[in-house]
């Protein structure tokens, strides 16, 4: 009997066995790794060497505006933040590409959510829900950017993401190297 449900070329590969990662794959997850460890320490310990707090702050419950212990959202805290978390969906996109979008924006808002949390136990920092919103919604844009990539670029967007990663990836290296070495002295 013919079997329909595969095209003529197609490999036997069964759909969920695992695979070994390229290089180019295997470099976009050592940017994504590299990336990952910058952003905690950036978002939990503020570039500083990893410490624990000593008092709790509380949690900011209304995103954007002020409390009785907090003021408004700083404008450059937002766009930082917003920032920051675009290259999390760029990186998310590439190496998940398959994955539903509801699927990885809600990865993105997870990690955000975890950050947040980390910095409340750690009594590091304040844990704000506005951070989150900004932060998902940064890397929902770098999702977007993603796709318009994949759309628009003549190279493919995951062959420029690779590249683009390689460099990052070296720079983030360096820049961290540099960083832990002053904290040092």
């Amino acid at each position: 009997m013919l079997d329909t449900t595969r095209t003529l070329g197609s490999p036997t590969r069964p759909r969920n066995s695992a695979r070994a990662p390229g290089a180019a794959e295997t470099v976009l997850i050592a940017a994504f790794s590299a990336y990952l460890a910058l952003l905690t320490w950036a978002i939990v310990w503020k570039l500083r060497l990893p410490h624990m707090g000593d008092t709790f702050s509380p949690v900011k419950w209304v995103p954007f505006a002020p409390t009785t212990v907090f003021g408004p959202s700083a404008p450059y805290e937002v766009a930082a933040n917003f920032l920051a978390f675009v290259p999390l969906g760029l990186l998310l996109g590439a190496l998940r590409p398959r994955r539903a979008l509801w699927v990885r924006v809600l990865l993105i808002a997870a990690i955000s959510v975890t950050y947040e949390t980390l910095q409340f136990v750690f009594a590091v920092g304040a844990a704000d829900v506005t951070d989150v919103l900004v932060n998902t919604a940064g890397g929902a844009v770098g999702l977007a950017l993603l796709a318009c990539a994949r759309t628009h670029s003549k190279f493919g967007s995951r062959a420029v993401l690779q590249r683009a990663s390689g460099f990052a990836l070296l720079v983030t290296l360096v820049g961290s190297a540099f960083a832990v070495v002053s904290l040092a002295q």
